[in-house]
């Protein structure tokens, strides 16, 4: 079973219960900044593994221009105007 993290909530080990509503984004556009500030309360040591500079203002703009909703839907959770999780539904493309 892998480790989770989240900025609020309590850890159990089938994953990270948060208590927030779940808000699926038509887009990302707008919540920049409190996703950016989601992702500096991530300690360093386990942004690491993180594909992308996910600190960088530019890659959460690119994101946001670049979603691609027939294969993806982002999802934030807030509790209040802060962003304290982070998904995405990724969708199975029929060949």
């Amino acid at each position: 079973m892998g480790r989770a993290w989240c900025a609020k909530g309590n850890q159990h080990p089938g994953g990270v219960m948060i208590d927030a509503p779940v808000i699926a984004s038509s887009e990302l556009t707008g919540d920049e900044q409190a996703l950016i500030d989601f992702f500096l309360r991530v300690p360093p040591e386990e942004r690491l593994f993180f594909k992308d500079d996910v600190t960088n203002p530019a890659v959460i703009r690119r994101w946001a221009e670049t979603i691609d909703f027939e294969r993806m839907v982002p999802l934030l959770a807030f509790s209040g105007g802060t962003v304290v999780a982070d998904a995405t539904l990724h969708r199975t493309m029929d060949e």
